[in-house]
Parts: structure tokens; sequence; C-alpha cells
């Protein structure tokens, strides 16, 4: 499914990309879900952060797996259930959000 699609591609780059263990949590508000999937590494800049999402982009042309199109799929999908995807990061702790509506 392509909610199953989203949360893989974001535990698959925090497997990738990080460096320790990652946490994955889940909780509701405000009428919303929201997944977060969060890796330790040497998290990211601003840079690398602006337009993240946006298709074929590539983390600073990282020797990794993969076509660039992962993120630009998260996003995607949270906008079909009328979400939206978030990075936020702080010293070594990069944390992805996906949110939906619920029913």
């Amino acid at each position: 499914s392509l909610a199953y699609s989203a949360v893989a591609n974001l535990v698959d780059n925090a497997i990738k990309y990080g460096d320790g263990a990652i946490n994955v949590g889940i909780s509701e508000r405000v009428g919303s879900v929201i997944l977060f999937v969060e890796n330790t590494g040497e998290g990211l800049t601003r840079e690398q952060i602006d337009g993240m999402f946006d298709f074929q982009k590539r983390m600073n042309n990282l020797k990794k797996d993969g076509y660039g199109i992962g993120l630009s799929l998260v996003k995607n999908v949270a906008e079909v259930f009328g979400g939206f995807v978030w990075v936020t990061c702080r010293s070594h702790t990069t944390r992805f959000y996906l949110s939906a509506p619920t029913c």
C-alpha cells in the first residue's frame, strides 16, 4: 500500500543515513495521526533540508543506493491522504514526521 511504502522509505533512510538507534513512534493529535522516524548521525543543515522532498533530490550526492525519489514519494503519499511531511534536526538527531487526518 501507499502508506506502507512511505513509512518503509522513512525507516530505510534512517538505517542508511543514521549511525545508531532508530526510534519510531505514532500519536494522535487534534484529528490527525502523526508518525515519526528518528535517527542519530551527522544531522542535517538548513541547506540540506531545503528542497529535500523534491523529486530526485539527493543529499549532497551521497553514495547510497537509490534514485533520490524516496522523500518525494513520502511527500506525495502524505498529500494523497490529506496530510504532510516535515523534518526537524537538533544536534545529531534527525526526526521525520508523517501526518494524515484521522477518519
